[in-house]
């Protein structure tokens, strides 16, 4: 069995256990190996979860060598700081960031727009990456850092920040509490850019459906009246 093939099994093993809960013993009943032979390939489960996090990481990190195995136990903090580059990646240069740098946009609504189909974009490109880090947050103190603390924490912030100014100067119309309807919109386009995957309710939706569609209702629901 090929390397990738194992680690995408263990991504979805470890993303639906969690860290702590999956087993070596699950991984090779998924990838249909004996547990043996799957330390053919890893030397541990630390190595096997730091290899699907270098292997789905939005940071572009050097993927695991097949030619060299197994990968070796990886040194302590190593987890972390994948998890961090990650998360970073997912943030960086987002037409949030872009948009507060802005007093009066030229078209409010084309903005707004540009802005959930951005997060849209970004969770729908790194959703097996975000799935792995997420599911084992609470089981590994510095995934949790990384993604509620560095990731989802400051970009609601953010958003939140963003949709008061344009409330205030009249773009978007007032909403009973701005960092309610920031979360909101994430969780509404985390469901149907990540989420919806292998619900049986949406199987038929395809990407761009999703997409336009979120877009398309968030930002009418925000439009002044």
């Amino acid at each position: 069995m090929r390397l990738a093939t194992i680690l995408r099994r263990a991504t979805r093993v470890f993303a639906t256990k969690g860290y702590r809960r999956t087993q070596m013993a699950d991984v090779a009943k998924a990838c249909g190996v004996s547990a043996g032979n799957l330390y053919n390939y890893v030397e541990s489960k630390e190595a096997l979860f730091l290899a699907c996090l270098l292997a789905t990481s939005p940071a572009g990190e050097e993927r695991p060598d097949a030619s060299d195995l197994p990968i070796p136990t990886p040194p302590a903090g190593a987890i972390g700081d994948a998890a961090r580059r990650g998360a970073l990646a997912i943030r960086r240069g987002s037409l949030l960031t872009a948009a507060l740098k802005v007093d009066e946009p030229d078209d409010a609504a084309a903005e707004l727009a540009g802005i959930i189909g951005d997060f849209f974009d970004r969770t729908a490109a790194s959703r097996h990456f975000q799935s792995l880090v997420e599911g084992s947050a609470q089981d590994l103190p510095e995934l949790y850092d990384a993604f509620f603390t560095k990731t989802r924490g400051p970009g609601l912030r953010k958003l939140t920040e963003y949709l008061e100014r344009r409330i205030a100067s009249g773009h978007l119309r007032a909403v009973p509490d701005a960092a309610t309807t920031a979360r909101l919109i994430n969780e509404s386009q985390a469901w149907f850019a990540r989420h919806r995957h292998g619900d049986q309710d949406t199987s038929d939706v395809d990407d761009s459906l999703a997409r336009a569609t979120v877009v398309d209702v968030l930002v009418a629901g925000l439009l002044p009246r």
